[in-house]
């Protein structure tokens, strides 16, 4: 027998072995990997490796800090992708987790609270969404911490509220005192403000102020967040519908073909923010006479609404 087979089996098998063991993904390397591919846009491995994390977090005991970042990343992860059922959920829970690791009056449960009432918001579930608000803000008020990006993100949360609620001074009002203090504090979307303060005039009527502000949220949003962008995408789809209701066909195909565009190319062909965007281009195609093709932008969205409110499975691990 070859004296030399016994050492040559023994290193063959460490070598498979420690190979499996550097090839095995760690709760660290998979929620790192999921935030790269949501930052490439690869939704698919992003959605994966984030549901591979939690699964892991679940499996420990006393674990609740991990678990609260797999649910966290989980819930915005569906949040920026639009599914807005599944959001919820893993809000929820993180919620919840948040409040037994550090009571209820804290910046990280503020932080959750205003972004489950964003999701509830989306939902057209006002009373939750308002009492989560509420609550939040009432939390960052205590803190003293006013100048802080989520306080006046929950602000304009709330005027979009007030607005929905047909509350106009309220909403006017609000509006105008986030648009002005945004620019003041790093991170708030003050494009985001002017937008939604444009649709409080549009409901009301005044298309003139209406298109003004969508203008200058498509600006403030090229200028911070640059071409392809979804919250420029949102800004324009504002602007084109506005265009559209003023019946300028030209320039309301230009901004909500280049919205669309950037809905796609962003978060494929499932969007709820890229189904508002096909309703208006439906009636587009309608007013150009192209029944045909306003059918199939139809038949989309009625797909993706179906797609979007399927409810989270905590241990799917399967593409999207």
């Amino acid at each position: 027998m070859n004296k030399g087979l016994p050492h040559l089996l023994i290193w063959l098998f460490l070598s498979v072995f420690f190979a499996s063991c550097a090839q095995e993904e760690t709760w660290d390397t998979l929620t790192t990997k999921g935030r790269k591919a949501q930052q490439a846009n690869h939704l698919v491995e992003a959605e994966d490796s984030f549901l591979k994390a939690l699964h892991i977090a679940q499996g420990k005991p006393d674990n609740d800090k991990q678990l609260s970042k797999s649910f966290f990343r989980l819930a915005m992860f569906y949040h920026y992708s639009g599914y807005y059922q599944k959001a919820k959920y893993c809000y929820h829970q993180t919620l919840d987790l948040d409040k037994h690791l550090y009571g209820s009056s804290n910046r990280t449960v503020a932080t959750d609270l205003n972004n489950l009432a964003n999701v509830h918001l989306r939902q057209g579930q006002y009373t939750k969404a308002q009492q989560l608000l509420t609550e939040g803000i009432a939390i960052w008020e205590e803190l003293g911490e006013l100048e802080n990006m989520v306080y006046i993100t929950s602000l304009i949360q709330q005027a979009i509220l007030y607005r929905e609620e047909k509350r106009w001074t309220k909403a006017e009002k609000l509006f105008q005192h986030v648009s002005t203090i945004g620019e003041q504090i790093r991170g708030v979307d003050k494009g985001l403000a002017l937008g939604h303060w444009g649709l409080l005039y549009e409901q009301q009527g005044n298309l003139s102020k209406a298109q003004k502000l969508y203008a200058q949220a498509v600006d403030w949003h090229e200028a911070h967040y640059g071409q392809t962008d979804p919250q420029l995408a949102q800004s324009l789809t504002f602007l084109g519908s506005l265009s559209l209701k003023q019946r300028k066909l030209e320039q309301a195909k230009l901004h909500l073909q280049r919205a669309k565009v950037i809905q796609e190319k962003i978060f494929g062909g499932i969007h709820p923010n890229l189904a508002i965007t096909l309703k208006s281009y439906a009636k587009l195609l309608r007013m150009e006479g192209n029944d045909e093709e306003a059918r199939k932008a139809e038949g989309r969205i009625q797909s993706m609404k179906k797609h979007l409110s399927k409810p989270f499975v905590p241990h799917r691990t399967t593409p999207l």
